[in-house]
């Protein structure tokens, strides 16, 4: 009986990790639930069945169906931003404050002067 049941959780380790590698989303999930299911199959299977589904199968299709309430929220969103925007020479002082040689400079300052003292 016992023998039976553990042939069963590796057979359906097995066929869990088949499906797993064939459906996962990135192949580091795919990856990861195969060795799971195949090497802990006591508790990859049942992990799997809860945790392993899919959740954006409708995804595309429910994007379709409300499109038009989300690009609202999104142009909304964008207006609400427009007075904090920068543009102009002011964009360039603000980017000059904190240009990456600016940073490497003090950075380089810093360190040299923190071994002197």
């Amino acid at each position: 009986m016992i023998g039976f049941i553990v042939t069963v959780f590796y057979i359906a380790g097995v066929v869990c990790a088949v499906h797993a590698i064939m459906t996962a989303r990135t192949a580091q999930g795919a990856v990861a639930w195969s060795i799971g299911l195949v090497s802990f199959p006591f508790m990859g299977v049942p992990a799997y069945l809860v945790l392993g589904r899919s959740k954006f199968e409708g995804m595309a299709e429910a994007y379709g169906d409300r499109k038009d309430e989300i690009d609202a929220v999104i142009k909304e969103f964008h207006q609400n931003l427009e007075p904090w925007d920068v543009t102009g020479d002011e964009r360039y002082t603000a980017y000059a404050a904190v240009k990456p040689d600016r940073l490497l400079v003090w950075f380089c300052h810093s360190k040299l002067t923190s071994e002197i003292f």
